[in-house]
């Protein structure tokens, strides 16, 4: 099968960049009456935080699901370096209750942030993805943004960013391409706010827009409620949500794929 290939122009890249620090520009004035005039301390150190989730549905249709994820994270007042992964594997049934493998998917991210306790901040990072649902033998990509923390208490904390990001997937043989080269967009939110000594919400979406075309993108977003049970140890409820535009013209059943699951954090 011929392999296509997209190169972006110099030319584009340009273009692309500029509309970064137009965005910082914009925004910051109306956002910054929003920052609280003093800041927190703040948390310095490594932080590990590990995750177990799953999920079961039995009767008419059976169908499991379980997924995991571990984080580690160096800050200091010049650098934060933080590396996540995830795993997730499910199974159903089908008509003739005969089981199959429904999802198996990786997800790797690595990020570095320069001066990650402003209220701005420059940063890197690189994300690797690997999905059988979604027809994705591998991708990877990696670019540089800027980061814009508008709330910061000692509960609540608040930031959006916009990077450009140089993208490379490889797909299964039966998709129309075998690989693919791109520029994207990827705009960024965050939010998490300590509801009590015992409750913590927090929400995170993703928007990748392919940068010459918009109607190509990925939406991901993580929204989760954790109850502390002990001093490292939290019960979690997580809804994960992603999107790809592009996903059943390669074969896939759906282009969303979402998870309702329930777990245990342990943090240290």
């Amino acid at each position: 099968m011929a392999l296509r290939r997209r190169h972006p122009r110099v030319s584009l890249l340009a273009s692309l960049i500029s509309p970064v620090s137009l965005l910082a520009t914009l925004i910051s004035p109306a956002l910054i009456s929003a920052v609280p005039a003093s800041a927190p301390a703040q948390t310095v150190g490594w932080e590990i935080e590990n995750e177990i989730s799953g999920s079961f549905f039995f009767g008419n249709t059976r169908q499991t699901l379980f997924t995991t994820r571990s984080s580690v994270a160096r800050a200091d007042s010049t650098f934060e370096l933080k590396g996540n992964v995830r795993f997730s594997y499910g199974e159903s049934s089908d008509e003739d209750d005969d089981s199959f493998v429904s999802k198996r998917a990786w997800l790797g991210t690595l990020s570095y942030d320069h001066h990650p306790f402003g209220r701005y901040s420059t940063f890197l990072i690189s994300t690797f993805e690997t999905s059988l649902e979604k027809r994705i033998d591998f991708r990877f990509d990696l670019g540089i943004g800027e980061k814009l923390t508008f709330v910061r208490t000692e509960t609540t904390r608040a930031d959006i960013s916009l990077a450009l990001l140089g993208e490379r997937t490889w797909f299964p043989p039966s998709a129309t391409d075998e690989t693919q080269s791109l520029l994207r967009w990827s705009a960024r939110g965050r939010y998490r706010r300590q509801m009590s000594d015992r409750v913590r919400v927090s929400h995170e979406t993703f928007y990748r827009p392919v940068a010459n075309d918009f109607d190509r993108f990925t939406l991901s977003s993580n929204t989760s409620v954790a109850i502390r049970l002990a001093r490292f140890a939290h019960l979690n409820f997580s809804f994960l949500d992603s999107y790809d535009s592009e996903a059943r013209s390669r074969g896939a059943r759906s282009n969303n794929d979402g998870q309702l699951v329930v777990g245990v954090i342990t943090s240290f």
